[in-house]
């Protein structure tokens, strides 16, 4: 193993403990028997969405497994779904493309991955799940499904030269959910699958609430 990524993954399981050891919303469980770690998985404990034959239900308990690959920092990390989720950019892995780049850290990933869970992040128009899409995209009302907002950075204010304590951040507004029976369903008789699964390289971030 070259020593920078090593470095690299040091540093990521470093700051992982550090943000997510006792986590209400998060636990992070490294795998294999090396320390630094090149696979984690996560559980994540924020509400989310899987399908119930044509209906979808809500769930608050998701695992992911997160592979970091050879060419990692170079290249993404591999999330693999381990719980269903009904989301349009989520089937066989969870499409983060463009919400990594080499200086991105693990902890960011995982803030990511709640995000799209949450429906904080979703771009229907470059689904990988076309059924999800086309039922987001006419109930866009409903989102996003959570508030829980991970990996905030802190913020700094200077004064007189002097940096003032980080800022708190105001918590975002509850979010109401209505009851499993008041989900509209989804149709699965009238949507085709793609072909082909889409590209990673269309991810848009909307409906985000970072306070």
């Amino acid at each position: 193993m070259s020593a920078p990524r090593l470095r690299r993954l040091a540093a990521d399981y470093e700051s992982v403990r550090t943000e997510f050891s006792g986590h209400p919303h998060v636990h992070v469980e490294p795998l294999g028997p090396h320390r630094p770690p090149e696979a984690y998985r996560v559980v994540f404990r924020v509400r989310g969405l899987r399908l119930n034959g044509n209906q979808p239900e809500p769930v608050d308990e998701h695992h992911v497994e997160i592979r970091l690959p050879l060419g990692y920092p170079r290249e993404k990390p591999l999330c693999t779904p381990l719980t269903p989720l009904f989301h349009p950019n989520v089937r066989d892995y969870y499409c983060i493309q463009d919400h990594w780049a080499a200086g991105q850290s693990l902890v960011d990933t995982i803030a990511k991955i709640a995000d799209m869970i949450q429906f904080r992040v979703y771009n229907p128009a470059s689904p990988l799940d076309a059924l999800a899409a086309r039922w987001a995209s006419q109930n866009a009302n409903l989102f996003p499904l959570g508030n829980v907002t991970l990996g905030t950075p802190e913020v700094q204010i200077t004064i007189g030269g002097r940096a003032a304590p980080p800022a708190a951040l105001p918590a975002a507004a509850p979010v109401v959910m209505p009851t499993p029976a008041a989900w509209p369903s989804a149709e699965l008789s009238e949507v085709h699958e793609p072909e082909s699964e889409a590209s990673d390289d269309v991810l848009l971030v909307s409906l985000r609430r970072d306070g």
